[in-house]
């Protein structure tokens, strides 16, 4: 599975569990060291979840990330396909066939 998928499940975690508490927007530096990863990392996962409409980011020093919509209405599918686009979640080995034995 791509590490990508599981990064940006974090990362849309952290940002719910976030605003369950009522904190403000999480900057890319907060999120990275929750992860322990990188900031720019971070920043690149937050691209796709942005233009989704799943995150909204906020420029400037008292921005951030924050979730774009409530979680009610975000699906893991939604996730990955931010995370990792049309790559397959499972895909057969090379050669494999259903009939072959």
């Amino acid at each position: 599975m791509d590490i990508r998928f599981s990064r940006a499940l974090q990362v849309m975690l952290f940002l719910a569990v976030a605003a369950e508490h009522g904190a403000g927007p999480l900057s890319s530096a907060e999120l990275a060291q929750k992860l322990n990863a990188n900031p720019s990392l971070v920043r690149k996962l937050l691209v796709p979840l942005t233009d989704e409409g799943l995150v909204v980011c906020v420029k400037g020093r008292s921005g951030g990330a924050r979730l774009g919509r409530p979680t009610d209405r975000i699906t893991l599918a939604e996730i990955y396909r931010c995370a990792v686009g049309d790559k397959p979640l499972f895909a057969p080995s090379p050669g494999w066939s259903p009939c072959a034995r």
